[in-house]
């Protein structure tokens, strides 16, 4: 299958809660979706202090939940990926990713972050038979 990227740079929140952003990679055909590969983020500063959390999800509530404003949970499936990226300045700067290998994007993904950064997502193009596009509709919108 094809493989296709996504990046960019998003500002980020002005306040305590996150901003979330929608990337729009709906064309219209239930039966074709993608499979997210990789999601990566990191600072347009690296010297910054600041960490920065990122959801990648099917909804654009993806990242309330557990009673906080911004959740990583495992247990809510409009969720797709989560990442970190550590600014501490007297370290080493790192992140890490996951990713939910078993979920095909059908319609727009939105994107939840905490402060200003930048993002890579890869995907892989995937056409659907019925059973598995009602499947992957069905979960991309369950809590």
């Amino acid at each position: 299958m094809k493989t296709h990227t996504l990046r960019g740079h998003l500002e980020g929140p002005v306040g305590p809660d996150p901003e979330v952003y929608r990337l729009v990679v709906d064309d219209g055909r239930l039966n074709h979706g993608y499979r997210i590969k990789s999601f990566t983020i990191w600072r347009n500063n690296i010297g910054s202090a600041n960490d920065v959390q990122a959801i990648l999800g099917t909804t654009e509530d993806c990242a309330t939940g557990l009673g906080v404003t911004f959740a990583m949970n495992a247990s809510d499936n409009s969720q797709l990926a989560w990442a970190l990226w550590d600014g501490n300045t007297t370290q080493a700067q790192w992140g890490w990713s996951l990713v939910d290998p078993d979920h095909i994007v059908q319609q727009d993904m939105f994107i939840a972050i905490t402060a200003p950064t930048n993002y890579l997502i890869e995907m892989e193009a995937v056409e659907l038979n019925e059973a598995a596009t009602v499947l992957q509709l069905v979960k991309s919108k369950q809590r």
